[in-house]
């Protein structure tokens, strides 16, 4: 028989074979003297149980409710943090992508959809997850900052990290009704950001660090330029390094976009009211768009920033293959439209990055047919809760 210890952690299987001659034991009936060997061949395998289990226990982060009561989800229930700390100085701190809604009726739309109400509680997360990408612990993962104290700040405000909304009702309880006239929601987002280093701050000696590296996706990626002023601001920020790295939250307004994204009720709906989201110099709210916030100065410029995003993203660019289609044309019989509008497409990106005040950040743009490029935890594996909101299929190809 083999003796065989197969252990599946992502993206890997690690496996450990007891053979004969080389220290790879094999356990056999013949007189080869393996069988005296079987002993080792336990002790081999304990040893690499207990180092995985112990890696396996570094890469798990562990469910936090934030102690301000205010920092609360759509459905007002208690946002939440994951931590998986080690002995250093140094942190990243992870928020999380997810869209947004812009209406009474599109925040419906969005709690009914089993792929996003959970994004709009901490009712559904579990109690702990495993660490991937960035905030993996292991060294050939994540070679960067797998010796970071580790943070994940799900999102469940729908609000891009901005809202300081309250829904008025009584006893802070939530009763969902399907009708657009209906407030169902509060939008506390910028209330959940700014407590999560507060929490920091105050229970886990934040305050003390030497590092800090700031992260988000999509809306998340969103949500920290937008804070980037008052982050920057906190006494924590004085004594540390300060870096931020924004996954997938690069849009254009191509052929109005973002406008026909966002509509005028989003501000008033979520309660916006940073300069940032005030100032409409672009022809829509710059607290929307990267480039802008860099461009007019709401992200300071003595933060290291690396941008990673898709020249053809498929949250953005979904829209323009939609409107193509929608006039009839596809890509058996109209080769030529399709081609141009990904010429102008690409065109209007590499346009977007000749920014002023971009002289500390940097940038990965891939020619991908992609929406965001990381899965920091196990939510976003199959048989857990995050689902890709976007996802474009076309012939054999699919895009998210």
């Amino acid at each position: 028989m083999t003796f065989l210890v197969d252990l599946s952690r992502h993206p890997r299987h690690v496996r450990f074979r007891c053979r004969a001659r080389k220290y790879k034991f094999f356990f056999s009936d013949q007189n080869d003297g393996c069988l005296e060997m079987s002993w080792k061949c336990l002790i081999l395998g304990g040893i690499l149980l207990q180092h995985l289990a112990v890696v396996n226990s570094l890469d798990e982060l562990q469910k936090y409710y934030l102690s301000n009561r205010e920092a609360s989800c759509n459905d007002n229930s208690r946002a939440v943090i994951f931590i998986g700390l080690q002995a250093t100085k140094k942190w990243i701190i992870f928020f999380e992508s997810g869209g947004l809604c812009t209406s009474k009726a599109d925040c419906n739309q969005r709690y009914l959809n089993k792929n996003s109400t959970v994004l709009m509680t901490s009712k559904l997360l579990p109690d702990k997850v495993i660490g991937r990408d960035i905030l993996s612990s292991s060294k050939s993962d994540n070679p960067a900052f797998f010796d970071h104290n580790h943070v994940l700040v799900p999102y469940c405000s729908s609000d891009l990290w901005l809202g300081l909304k309250t829904k008025t009702s009584q006893n802070g309880s939530f009763n969902f009704l399907n009708d657009s006239s209906v407030e169902n929601f509060s939008f506390k987002g910028r209330k959940i950001f700014r407590s999560v280093f507060e929490e920091l701050v105050q229970k886990y000696n934040l305050s003390v660090a030497e590092k800090i590296v700031v992260s988000g996706s999509s809306a998340g990626g969103i949500g920290v330029l937008n804070h980037a002023k008052w982050l920057k601001s906190q006494n924590f920020a004085i004594n540390a390094k300060l870096l931020f790295i924004i996954d997938s939250a690069w849009f254009v307004n191509f052929q109005d976009g973002i406008k026909s994204r966002v509509k005028r009720e989003f501000a008033s709906l979520v309660g916006l009211s940073s300069e940032a989201c005030a100032d409409i110099s672009y022809g829509y709210s710059c607290c929307l768009s990267a480039s802008c916030l860099i461009s007019r100065g709401y992200v300071p410029t003595a933060i290291q920033t690396a941008f990673v995003f898709s020249m053809y993203d498929i949250y953005m660019f979904a829209d323009v293959l939609k409107r193509l289609e929608d006039e009839g044309k596809t890509a058996e019989n109209n080769v030529a439209d399709f081609l141009s509008v990904v010429s102008m497409y690409g065109g209007a990106m590499n346009e977007s990055l000749e920014i002023s005040n971009r002289s500390m950040a940097s940038f990965f743009v891939p020619a991908c047919f992609q929406h965001t490029y990381f899965s920091t935890s196990s939510l976003w594996d199959e048989d857990s809760v995050l689902r890709p909101l976007i996802e474009v299929s076309r012939d054999n190809g699919k895009f998210r």
